[in-house]
């Protein structure tokens, strides 16, 4: 009975140990702010231009000049610096919060802004695996991030040469949005999208096409 008891301490000592503790109210908003300006900077310097409206970025009005822009090795740099500064100091803050931002604990826009961050992150695959498996980790008890888990998955799949599952990802063919193939049991994607709270692919679609994603000039 001794043993039992001293089992389930040292497993509860251990279960404690591994959880992520509650921050302040200061260092809540501190990383609050620290993000806000992440993606701010991220925004600006991944914006498609015209094709994809963004008021924080100036350019995103004039066509000509972001393309200009993205013609100059200096974009390139710029990508590649904002890129990798977002990576370190995202990797040095999910040490601290378990692999994720909760939108219970930072607020849905903070969640939000991390999200981006890790979606743009193309260059850096093990970020976006670490961030996948806080997702994992926490979905069952933090709903909010159901979402991200589905779009940061079906990423990583496609990356690796396997079908997504979710449905997430796709992009203009002509002017009209298409998801990216191969898609695992096609005939059963809309009912994976409503386990993680998305709406069906007619929906998504109907939704890509009523904001003129595709119809904009690039």
């Amino acid at each position: 009975m001794r043993a039992l008891v001293f089992s389930i301490v040292l497993f509860s000592a251990a279960h404690a140990a591994a959880q992520v503790q509650r921050p302040s109210l200061v260092e809540r908003l501190r990383i609050m702010g620290q993000l806000a300006a992440m993606e701010a900077e991220d925004a600006i310097a991944t914006t498609t231009g015209a094709a994809d409206p963004n008021p924080k970025n100036p350019l995103a009005a004039d066509p000509k000049a972001y393309a200009a822009l993205k013609a100059s090795s200096a974009y390139a740099g710029y990508l590649a610096e904002v890129a990798r500064r977002n990576s370190l100091a995202l990797k040095a803050l999910f040490a601290k919060t378990g692999g994720f931002i909760s939108p219970s604990i930072y607020g849905r826009e903070a969640a939000l802004h991390v999200f981006r961050m890790v979606e743009h992150a193309d260059q850096d695959r093990a970020l976006q695996q670490a961030y996948l498996d806080g997702l994992k980790a926490n979905v069952k008890s933090d709903k909010d991030i159901a979402e991200y888990y589905a779009f940061i998955y079906d990423r990583l799949e496609l990356a690796a040469k396997r079908p997504q599952r979710y449905g997430t990802q796709g992009g203009c063919v002509g002017k009209t949005w298409k998801l990216t193939e191969p898609i695992e049991s096609r005939e059963h994607v809309d009912e994976r999208r409503r386990e993680v709270g998305l709406d069906s692919i007619d929906e998504q679609q109907g939704e890509k096409e009523m904001l003129r994603e595709c119809s904009l000039p690039k």
